[in-house]
């Protein structure tokens, strides 16, 4: 019967979860500003750009990161009355597959890494 390394894994999960990171923080360095002007009129959006002030890659990252959460929870968010919903159908859909993609990928990392934690604790 083949077996699969475990190392094998851990390396491709963790190869996946490192670029993500440094997709993410290129897209939050290149693009924060671009995503909070199309976004200027969401609630949400903007108390978190005031929460996250600072201009360091960090307080970008966590912006984009919220931003992301608007963006796939849209419908939970505009019920709230926290997002605007003519700024996210005016959002440009190629800047919106750039980030849920990233943000879908990094969850989906994640999740693989817990998976194969107790996937190699318990079998």
């Amino acid at each position: 019967m083949n077996t699969v390394e475990p190392g094998i894994i851990a390396g491709i999960i963790m190869a996946s979860v490192f670029l993500n990171l440094i997709t993410m923080a290129y897209t939050a360095h290149r693009y924060i500003d671009t995503v909070e002007s199309h976004l200027s009129n969401c609630q949400f959006v903007n108390d978190y750009k005031r929460l996250y002030a600072g201009d360091d890659l960090r307080s970008k990252v966590q912006r984009l990161w919220m931003t992301a959460l608007v963006l796939s929870t849209p419908g939970l968010l505009i019920r709230r009355k926290l997002v605007d919903p003519q700024d996210l159908k005016n959002f440009p859909a190629e800047l919106k597959v750039r980030i849920l993609a990233a943000w879908m990928i990094g969850m989906l990392a994640m999740t693989a890494s817990v998976i194969f934690y107790f996937w190699t604790k318990y079998l």
